[in-house]
């Protein structure tokens, strides 16, 4: 939590053990009875709709998602709000939201073939909420070359290139950091839980 609040993200590997194994191979599953759906994003004041390329998301505020019984363990981590529980005893003073309707768990299927981000922030402005992101890789065997690097500019920091690699495990502010992910080579999993706070865009 201390590089957090110093350098607006912090990086730890190996923590998941085992269980990064397990939750990829749910993602596998998901992914084998073709539950992934296109993502797609809002632009422009007419608000349309667009599709971007290479990238697939499941939702775990989308019942038919969450009840699968490919899911097991990431139901177990929606409903619980570990992160948000362990975030929350070590900040206090940032008041984040410890319910599920204070999270969002998204898993991504990045397919390769230069599927990426271009530099955004995760929180937008009012009314969003959003105060963490947190996100999980699950890649066996990622090398150079297979791309999709998380790259971050944390606000007055130096750039940070982040590989993808299986159980890395980052946290950053989602209204302060800039970021982007990398066009990837190779096919990708990982999850994103956006955890809310109560002092966020209050004003």
């Amino acid at each position: 939590c201390q590089r957090l609040r110093s350098d607006g993200f912090a990086v730890i590997d190996g923590k998941l053990g085992d269980e990064a194994s397990n939750l990829w191979r749910e993602m596998a599953d998901l992914e084998s009875v073709g539950a992934f759906l296109p993502h797609t994003f809002q632009f422009g004041k007419e608000g349309m709709t667009f599709r971007k390329p290479h990238i697939f998301e499941a939702d775990l505020h989308d019942r038919r998602i969450r009840d699968s019984q490919a899911l097991r363990r990431f139901y177990e981590l929606f409903r619980a709000t570990p992160f948000a529980k362990a975030f929350a005893s070590r900040m206090p003073e940032l008041q984040l939201d410890e319910t599920t309707s204070g999270q969002t768990v998204k898993l991504q299927l990045n397919a390769g073939e230069g599927g990426c981000f271009p530099w955004h922030y995760d929180n937008p402005g009012p009314p969003n909420k959003r105060q963490l992101t947190c996100l999980v890789y699950l890649n066996h065997d990622w090398k150079e070359g297979d791309c999709g690097e998380l790259e971050l500019q944390p606000f007055l920091g130096n750039r940070v290139v982040l590989e993808p690699v299986m159980g890395r495990f980052v946290v950053f502010w989602s209204d302060r950091v800039l970021h982007r992910v990398r066009p990837a080579t190779r096919k990708r999993f990982c999850f994103t839980i956006w955890i809310d706070g109560a002092r966020v865009n209050s004003r």
